[in-house]
């Protein structure tokens, strides 16, 4: 949405927050600030993966580690998992129709299980997928990164999943420019935390302000 888009559409009075996912060059933070009598803007800034790059991942415990997904107690294995998106419900052009019809195509006989994006109609998504599936098995809930453990293909829409199949090394087929997600595979180290650490130096550096560096008790009591 753009600032202008504030007062044509809704207007201040109707709208108090908007969260920003990035921008470039720090504009959307930079009009952010420098503008008055608009809603409060809860912004990213600009992506930190560098281009040519893999993605540097700023939480710990996941992206980072896929391996720790193979110790599961999810009951199933060696099936087709199909991960929808919630493209329908925020406005994206999707064909579900043809989703599931490729699906039952590449599973072939096998085993196929939906897992369902939490933020889906899981009603209407379950019918749609049963009228042309009718031996899947479908999940509203439950660990998404262990069903990719278990499955031995992995089709996604629009999904961080991805990352997940292509590190355990799963057969994945996506509507994502495969070998784009593959160049931007997150590393996996376990090193998420210091990670994040060397990111948020080099952002302070860039914004001209320099890391503080101080005693634990320093660091707490600031």
């Amino acid at each position: 949405m753009s600032w202008n888009g504030f007062a044509s559409t809704a207007g201040t009075e109707c709208l108090t927050t908007v969260r920003d996912l990035g921008d470039i060059a720090w504009a959307v933070v930079d009009r952010r600030d420098t503008v008055a009598g608009r809603p409060r803007v809860v912004a990213a800034g600009p992506p930190i993966t560098p281009v040519g790059g893999r993605v540097i991942p700023l939480w710990t415990g996941t992206f980072d580690d896929f391996a720790r997904f193979r110790d599961n107690d999810f009951p199933h294995h060696g099936y087709v998992l199909v991960c929808t998106s919630d493209g329908r419900e925020t406005m994206m052009k999707v064909d579900r129709p043809a989703l599931l019809k490729h699906s039952v195509e590449l599973a072939a006989g096998r085993q196929l299980i939906f897992k369902l994006h939490p933020n889906e109609n899981v009603e209407r998504a379950t019918r749609e997928i049963l009228a042309i599936a009718p031996g899947a098995l479908v999940f509203a809930g439950g660990n998404a990164e262990e069903m990719v453990a278990n499955c031995e293909v992995l089709i996604t829409e629009h999904s961080s999943l991805t990352f997940c199949g292509l590190a355990l090394g799963k057969e994945v087929h996506t509507n994502l420019p495969l070998e784009q997600v593959e160049a931007l595979l997150p590393v996996q180290n376990r090193r998420a935390a210091e990670e994040i650490a060397d990111v948020l130096r080099g952002v302070l550096r860039a914004r001209g302000r320099a890391p503080q560096v101080g005693t634990d008790a320093q660091r707490i009591a600031s």
